[in-house]
C-alpha cells in the first residue's frame, strides 16, 4: 500500500476502494465492477466455481456449485453437488459441464447468458471453444463442444471476491453424496 500512496494513485483514506491483486495491477473493487457487467446485455449469468481437496491420507474430494441469476438480479437456478474430477481444473471444468447441460434442457434455451468464472484459464479455453478456435472438448465430451458453439454463451473471467457464492456452493457440494440442483423460476 505505501507504493501506491508514494506514487499518488490513492490516498490512504481511500484504500477501502482499491484492491491491489498478486499480479500489481489496481482494480476497482467488487461493488461498482459488477455493475458495469450486470449491464453488458445478457439476458442472463452464471456464477460458477469448483472445489478440489486433497486430504492427508491421499483421498480426493471435489465438489462443483453455481447459480444463474436473470438480468433483475433474481435467481433462476441453484447447484451444488459431489464430483469426481482428476484435478482442481477438472473440478471447474465438471461445473461448467453441469450449468451448460442443464441450461441446455431448460427453457431458455435460446437465451443469451454470460458464465462467469474466477478461474482465468478455464474461461480462456472457453472463450477458444466458443469462437472455434479449439477442435475438441478436452475432456473428449464433443456433445458438450456443440452445446457452447450452439448456446448464445459468453465468457467472462472475474475475481475472486466477486464469485464467492459459487464458492461455497463449491466447497459445500464436496460433502453431498450427489448433485442437487433446481429451477428458481
Amino acid at each position: 500500500m505505501k507504493w501506491i500512496e508514494a506514487l499518488n494513485l490513492c490516498k490512504i483514506e481511500n484504500q477501502d476502494y482499491w484492491m491491489i491483486n498478486p499480479v500489481g495491477l489496481i482494480l476497482e473493487n467488487s461493488p461498482r465492477q459488477k455493475i458495469n457487467f450486470m449491464g453488458s446485455g445478457h439476458e442472463f449469468f452464471g456464477f460458477i466455481d469448483g472445489s478440489f481437496l486433497c486430504q492427508n491420507d491421499g483421498t480426493q474430494r471435489a465438489g462443483i456449485g453455481g447459480f444463474v441469476k436473470d438480468k433483475h438480479e433474481m435467481l433462476v437456478f441453484i447447484f451444488s453437488g459431489l464430483t469426481k474430477p482428476k484435478d482442481a481444473f477438472d473440478a471447474e471444468w465438471e461445473t461448467c459441464k453441469f450449468l451448460l447441460e442443464k441450461f441446455w434442457e431448460g427453457r431458455w434455451r435460446h437465451a443469451s447468458i454470460l458464465i462467469c468464472s474466477d478461474n482465468f484459464t478455464l474461461i480462456h479455453l472457453l472463450a477458444k471453444m466458443k469462437a472455434g478456435l479449439l477442435d475438441h472438448d478436452p475432456t473428449h465430451a464433443n456433445s458438450f463442444r456443440d452445446k457452447v458453439l450452439n448456446l448464445k454463451v459468453s465468457f467472462q473471467s472475474i475475481l475472486r471476491v466477486l464469485n464467492v457464492g459459487a464458492d461455497d456452493l463449491a466447497v459445500r457440494g464436496r460433502s453431498n453424496t450427489k448433485i442437487i440442483w433446481s429451477w428458481c423460476a
